[in-house]
């Protein structure tokens, strides 16, 4: 984690913070049509067993649910209470990234900064949290380091990300 309370000059973004956590699992549902609801209602109820030992994010939509969980003792009975409610897409060696700052949400330039920073990275999702103070990015694992020493670049120091011959996170 990095902390500080003060920015370059030429930062445009009043980012504090990035910590991140490694091993993470993106776990996709698509809820079948025919489906009742009220299973998928009981395992989001189940879920709260596992809210703060495991589940990082949790987004819910018309056509299906997406976790972000972490691989840890849970992680095998939470996909298994997913897999008896549809078809489930599972990636594994993620990693998410949180920016943590003030006001991030509300700010039209957070979004292009971190895009900037993020340049040639394979990015599943950028996300912002109902706080209004932090975004969170999925990436593969293999290439957080060097997506972290990037977006330190562009919140921190206010310079853009340096060039990269290929676009990371492409394998």
């Amino acid at each position: 984690t990095l902390i500080s309370n003060t920015l370059s000059e030429t930062a445009s973004v009043t980012a504090k913070s990035i910590s991140y956590q490694r091993n993470v699992i993106s776990a996709e549902l698509t809820i079948l049509h025919d489906q009742s609801h009220e299973s998928l209602l009981q395992f989001m109820s189940n879920l709260q067993n596992y809210i703060l030992s495991s589940v990082l994010s949790m987004t819910l939509s018309q056509s299906g649910l997406s976790l972000i969980i972490r691989d840890n003792e849970n992680r095998d009975q939470i996909l298994q209470e997913l897999k008896q409610l549809g078809t489930v897409r599972i990636e594994k060696n993620l990693a998410l990234i949180r920016i943590v700052g003030d006001r991030l949400r509300e700010r039209e330039e957070t979004t292009e900064t971190l895009v900037t920073g993020l340049q040639g990275f394979s990015v599943r999702f950028i996300s912002s949290g109902n706080d209004n103070l932090g975004q969170s990015i999925l990436i593969k694992d293999n290439i957080l380091q060097e997506a972290l020493t990037s977006l330190h670049r562009v919140l921190f120091e206010g310079s853009t990300p340096a060039e990269r011959s290929q676009p990371c996170g492409s394998a």
